[in-house]
C-alpha cells in the first residue's frame, strides 16, 4: 500500500530532476507503485473540466494500456517506445503537481481508511472497470465536459487501489458509472434530435 504523500514526494522530485520529462521517464519514476499510480496521475487531467487541446486522449490511451496490464496481472510497466517519447509540457506538469498536492492535503485531513483489497480477482475486476471508465472518457464528445465523470471515476478507483480504501473505490464506482449513464443519456437525446 502506498500513500498519496509518497506519490506526491516522488512526483515533486521527478519534476525538479534534470532528466527529460517524457512519459517513459515518468513511468520509471514510479516502479514501486505500479500501474494504478500511472492511471491515477494521467487521468487527473481528463478529470478536470479544463480544455487541454486533445492531450488528454494520449493520456487515456496510455491509461488503457495500464488497465489492460492490471487485468492481465502484469508485474512490469510496459508501453510502446513511441508513447514513451511523448514529452510533458511545463504547464501540464505544474497542474499535475498542484492536483496531487491538493489530494495529499485531503488525504491527511480525512485519513483514508485502509482495508485488505489485495486479492488478485478484485484487482482484475477493478482493472476491467477502470478500462470501461477510461474508454467512456475517451469516446465522450470533445469539449462537452461529459468525459469528466468517467475520468474522475478512474482517478478515484486507481487511488482506492493505491491506498486500499474501500470508501474511495465505492465513490469512484459511483462517479464513473454516473458518468457512463450521463453519456448514454445525452447520446440518446442528441441522436433522437438529429435522426
Amino acid at each position: 500500500m502506498a500513500s498519496v504523500s509518497v506519490i506526491n514526494e516522488t512526483l515533486e522530485k521527478w519534476v525538479k530532476a534534470g532528466q527529460p520529462k517524457t512519459v517513459g521517464e515518468f513511468i520509471q519514476a514510479f516502479p514501486d507503485h505500479g500501474h494504478a499510480v500511472v492511471i491515477f496521475l494521467l487521468m487527473l487531467l481528463p478529470a478536470t473540466p479544463l480544455p487541454t487541446g486533445g492531450l488528454t486522449h494520449v493520456f487515456e490511451v496510455i491509461s488503457i494500456l495500464m488497465a489492460l496490464q492490471i487485468i492481465l496481472d502484469s508485474k512490469a510497466l510496459w508501453l510502446p517506445q513511441r508513447l514513451k517519447k511523448i514529452t510533458f509540457s511545463a504547464q501540464t506538469l505544474k497542474r499535475l503537481n498542484e492536483t496531487v498536492t491538493k489530494i495529499n492535503q485531503l488525504e491527511s485531513k480525512l485519513g483514508f481508511r485502509s482495508t485488505t483489497l489485495s486479492s488478485q480477482w478484485f484487482k482484475r475486476f477493478i482493472g476491467v472497470v477502470l478500462l470501461l471508465f477510461i474508454l467512456g472518457a475517451l469516446v465522450a464528445p470533445p469539449f462537452s465536459g461529459i468525459d469528466t465523470l468517467p475520468a474522475l471515476g478512474a482517478v478515484m478507483l486507481s487511488l482506492g487501489l493505491i491506498t486500499e480504501s474501500l470508501l474511495v473505490i465505492i465513490l469512484g464506482l459511483l462517479a464513473g458509472f454516473g458518468g457512463i449513464v450521463l453519456e448514454i443519456t445525452v447520446g440518446k437525446f442528441v441522436y433522437s434530435k438529429l435522426f
